[in-house]
């Protein structure tokens, strides 16, 4: 039996030049979480994640080094009602223009990803899986797929009727269905109608979904062009130009769905000797990677 490959651990250099609270206030100006021009236009929203790559499809949270469209879009000024409808709007044209695709597989939440860098992420995610081919899924999840190819387009009602269960469940099955073929990479919620009037989140006609790889055949086949190294160097490089710093723990959990502790590693090596990044020990055994 072969031994086992040692794990080896990126550079890591002296303390930070800027201290935690300095490189805070960086992070902060770079993902528009404080103190910048709100986001009212699609082309300023456009130029918003092609800089931060990745974003937090609602508000903030704590812990979590991402931007947050709804905060972009409304700032800290008070103005929290018009910029949640207003993100809502920007949102739903990035979508309808494929700037960006919605996820679910980082850090547990859904995020925007601009449309760089979802070939890297869809490889990540896919492996060497082909693009419909399916992996291990759920009941709910295969019936979800099959009505899909059927029909081309479904929302989460068109599934409770096939599933013949009533709305309003605390848990849906309908949605934790779509929401397994999302985080497969199966499939793609796309931009929908906005209420005039009430909740402007909640749709009357519904979230449509459709089978990613037709929604998105050229994002599928610049994946197809990058191994898992590639992927990974390209995915990292565009999170920390963005995120400016990030602990490396963070980053294995935020990650952990799509990328091993060894990859991420072997990655921030790469950056490292590129001299695009430095990793620094802060202390408490908090190791970051700070974007130069």
């Amino acid at each position: 039996m072969a031994n086992k490959r040692p794990r080896r651990e990126p550079n890591i250099g002296g303390k930070p030049a800027e201290s935690e609270e300095l490189l805070e206030v960086r992070q902060n100006k770079s993902l528009r979480l404080t103190g910048v021009p709100i986001i009212k236009t699609l082309a300023q929203a456009s130029r918003f994640m092609q800089n931060v790559g990745i974003a937090l499809r609602y508000w903030p949270s704590t812990g979590i080094p991402m931007a947050s469209m709804y905060r972009a879009c409304s700032g800290n000024n008070g103005e929290k009602e018009e910029g949640q409808r207003r993100a809502i709007e920007i949102t739903n044209q990035l979508l309808e223009s494929f700037l960006v695709i919605e996820v679910n597989m980082i850090a547990a939440r859904l995020c925007l990803v601009a449309s760089s860098i979802v070939p890297p992420l869809f490889r990540l995610v896919t492996r060497e899986r082909v693009y419909d081919q399916l992996p291990k899924l759920s009941p709910g999840a295969r019936q979800a797929y099959e009505l899909l190819r059927i029909r081309g387009e479904i929302t989460a009602g068109d599934l409770r009727k096939k599933m013949g269960i009533k709305s309003g469940l605390q848990e849906d099955p309908a949605y934790i269905a779509l929401g397994e073929l999302q985080q497969h990479f199966l499939v793609d919620r796309g931009p929908f109608k906005m209420r005039e009037k009430g909740i402007p989140y909640l749709s009357k006609e519904g979230y449509p979904y459709h089978l990613f790889h037709e929604a998105h055949l050229e994002l599928v086949t610049a994946s197809q062009k990058l191994d898992i190294k590639q992927a990974a160097l390209t995915f990292l490089s565009a999170f920390l130009h963005g995120a400016v710093f990030c602990p490396v723990r963070k980053m294995q959990s935020m990650f952990q769905l799509f990328l091993s502790r060894d990859e991420i590693d072997e990655a921030l090596q790469v950056l490292i000797d590129e001299g695009k990044i430095v990793l620094a020990d802060v202390g408490k055994g908090k190791v970051y990677a700070m974007f130069k």
